[in-house]
């Protein structure tokens, strides 16, 4: 699966809607509603391009599943972009691994420009996704 996209996402319209969008560009998304469901997806999934990881799920927290990604040596190449309404997103000192972060709401054509781009650019350095509030194509 060298276009594979891992979504970690508790809430099921949010999660229905990144995978028709992120499946529309050609990528193979693979949903989890949580933590737990997404270690589980990742030992089975070892070549995801991708992991969209929520911050608010019901079982781990963020900084939990990056700690047994690591203990369970899961993923470790694999980019992880934190996907969340949490505000001040944007200036959340980002762990090993972590290389961006997404804000909802977002606007999709930002959003899969974004996505576009840490696919191109699939390193470890840090990109911010600001979101300008002015477009139709907001989404919550």
């Amino acid at each position: 699966m060298n276009n594979g996209i891992l979504v970690i996402e508790d809430n099921a319209e949010m999660q229905d809607l990144l995978k028709l969008l992120l499946e529309q560009e050609g990528y193979q998304i693979i949903s989890a509603a949580t933590g737990s469901e997404g270690l589980h997806v990742l030992r089975s999934n070892p070549e995801l391009i991708l992991i969209l990881l929520d911050l608010t799920l019901p079982d781990i927290t963020a900084d939990e599943f990056l700690l047994k990604m690591k203990s369970e040596e899961l993923g470790h190449e694999v980019p992880i972009v934190y996907f969340s309404a949490i505000p001040r997103l944007q200036q959340m000192k980002l762990p090993v691994g972590v290389v961006g972060v997404i804000q909802k709401p977002f606007q999709i054509n930002e959003f899969l420009s974004t996505i576009s781009l840490f696919r191109q650019k699939f390193s470890s350095q840090t990109i911010n996704y600001k979101t300008t509030h002015q477009n139709e194509n907001r989404v919550n």
